[in-house]
């Protein structure tokens, strides 16, 4: 389209303008032909203005060639108002098009993807997330520590400082999960939640095991410890294995360093625990203790003999029961002498 709309209107205020003083002037007026000319052509401007936004306010709902209503400069400014329309629908579609593929690629994602704005109200959510916390579509626009209300992830989320992920245990599920908040934008945040409960089962199992291996390690090396006590002390023993047992000495109290250092550790990483709620048969677990005691006594010959009620019980940990008792009758054989004839029991 040619650009020559403003030197059209021009050239037509000009010819509008002159003719009406000429006529004035032969009619012996020219100024008043002057005056009718100019007051024409605005009427003819506002005549243009007003067909100008008609169609401009038609064209928001749809697209017409401005050319066929408009003319002259305004003609030109309708096309220009057309062509900048168009292009803002364009760039409207480009960017629908890479929102959409976003939430399709979050949705795809197995983890929960939750997008807040800066008054904390949930704006979009992926589907997995939606499946993690039950959330509806009643939940658009609300704040999202109304409906995520652990007091530790409230306090996380309020703080806006981010470093460091959190995890939690949620109750209703049993789930433990990772939360990371990336801000973005004027105060928008991204929350994302992983599930990492596996990972969490996989790591108490660790700890677990690193525990129990150790306490059960420390009586049968200490059964050990024992016999080769006995057997450096021992008259009979011959020379040439003063030194082996003295090795095996020292390698199996550097063991039992190993493990104590092991259980140090165990203790140190289990920052809570669960309370325990099954009963643990007392008698039992003294029998198994005297069991390993007796090897440990060995030549000293001492009498280790139990009673009391062989039905009690109590709620507690095993693994620590044992720990405690086993050092009780250990000690005690190892600091008391060799069992003289007709003397009493330990």
């Amino acid at each position: 389209m040619s650009r020559s709309g403003f030197k059209t209107e021009v050239w037509r205020c000009i010819g509008v303008v002159s003719a009406c003083g000429l006529v004035g002037l032969i009619a012996g007026s020219a100024a008043a032909g002057l005056a009718i000319g100019s007051a024409g052509y605005l009427c003819w401007l506002f005549i243009q203005i007003y067909q100008l936004e008609k169609w401009i306010y038609r064209t928001r709902q749809a697209s017409a060639p401005a050319k066929e209503e408009l003319q002259g400069v305004w003609a030109d400014i309708g096309y220009d108002v057309q062509l900048l329309l168009a292009r803002h629908e364009k760039e409207k579609q480009r960017l629908q098009a890479v929102v959409h593929r976003v939430q399709e690629m979050t949705t795809a994602l197995t983890d929960a993807v939750i997008l807040v704005d800066r008054r904390s109200n949930m704006e979009w959510w992926n589907k997995a997330a939606e499946q993690l916390f039950d959330f509806r579509d009643v939940d658009l626009g609300h704040k999202l520590t109304n409906l995520i209300r652990h007091p530790k992830f409230i306090h996380y989320f309020d703080q806006k400082s981010y470093a460091m992920p959190l995890e939690l245990t949620m109750w209703r599920k049993d789930q433990h999960l990772e939360f990371q908040v990336h801000t973005f934008g004027e105060g928008e945040r991204l929350v994302i939640v992983r599930d990492i409960t596996r990972l969490f089962k996989l790591e108490q199992m660790r700890k677990d095991f690193v525990a129990n291996v150790s306490h059960e390690l420390r009586t049968p090396l200490t059964v050990i410890r024992g016999y080769l006590e006995t057997l450096a002390d021992s008259p009979q023993l011959p020379k040439p294995w003063h030194k082996i047992i003295q090795q095996m000495e020292q390698q199996s109290q550097r063991m039992t360093l190993l493990i104590n250092d092991l259980i140090t550790l165990a203790k140190l990483e289990t920052d809570q625990k669960e309370p325990a709620t099954s009963p643990i048969a007392v008698a039992h677990l003294v029998d198994s203790v005297l069991t390993d005691a007796l090897s440990l006594s060995g030549s000293l010959q001492h009498q280790l003999t139990t009673s009391g009620d062989r039905d009690l019980a109590l709620i507690g940990s095993e693994r620590e029961l044992r720990s405690a008792i086993s050092n009780l009758v250990v000690n005690a054989i190892n600091y008391s002498p060799r069992r003289q004839p007709g003397g009493g029991a330990l």
